[in-house]
């Protein structure tokens, strides 16, 4: 069975590259257009992983993250997909990896791939 992968992105194209993207390597991807949105979705559906923007409207990465950790149940990884480069919201947020936009799509895979267990670890863009 394909690895769930949420997506939660404020920018329509780049949510729907990433979609096209993972869904083509043969995962099942459900995007989020905020916070608030991935909140009310991992309610209905467990992810298997999570692909997280920080600046976003509605409610950014660190609250989402911070609301998430607080629910029962199994929680998935968090790999940031954010402009900046902070070692403390990493930190955080508690993910696993982060990759700093603009990143290739190669370079997502890797990651993707590693957290998902399909794959060795990949240099750099790992905690």
């Amino acid at each position: 069975m394909a690895a769930t992968v949420l997506v939660v992105e404020d920018n329509d194209g780049f949510r729907d590259a990433l979609e096209l993207v993972l869904s083509m390597e043969g995962y099942q991807v459900i995007t989020a257009i905020h916070g608030e949105d991935a909140l009310h979705t991992v309610q209905l559906i467990r992810p298997d992983l999570i692909l997280l923007d920080l600046k976003m409207p509605v409610m950014g990465g660190v609250e989402f993250a911070r609301n998430y950790r607080l629910r029962r149940g199994t929680k998935a990884p968090i790999i940031l997909c954010t402009a900046a480069d902070s070692r403390e919201t990493i930190d955080e947020v508690g993910a696993v990896g982060y990759l700093q936009k603009p990143f290739g799509f190669q370079t997502l895979l890797a990651l993707v791939e590693w957290v998902a267990g399909r794959q060795a670890p990949v240099a750099g863009g790992v905690r």
